[in-house]
């Protein structure tokens, strides 16, 4: 399970993700960075099929997405929930067996 690590302001959206290597940074191509605002903006669509889509193109599974994707400074659940796109929250919930009661209290 390789995890990028990147940091970019790009489009009003902060996007990073950590990286499990154990390197602190690595330079990305700028299509790695497409990819991580595409993700963002994705769970941010409020659409499922996007969302879904998007990761497949990635080839990255919705547990890898959750743990190490950060839109905004927040987990991609909790962004969703924050931009008004539940059913994406529901779904990203879903999938990796969290409870999204227990972001909605953290928040």
């Amino acid at each position: 399970m390789k995890k990028l690590l990147l940091s970019v302001l790009v489009t009003g959206l902060l996007v990073s993700a950590t990286s499990q290597a154990g390197t602190r940074a690595k330079a990305f191509d700028a299509s790695h960075e497409r990819t991580l605002v595409s993700l963002c903006e994705a769970v941010r669509s409020n659409n499922k099929m996007r969302l879904h889509h998007t990761l497949k193109q990635a080839r990255i599974s919705y547990s890898e997405m959750q743990e190490g994707l950060v839109c905004n400074g927040k987990d991609p659940m909790t962004f969703a929930m924050l931009n008004g796109s539940e059913d994406n929250a529901h779904l990203i919930a879903k999938r990796t067996n969290i409870d999204p009661s227990s972001i909605v209290a953290k928040n």
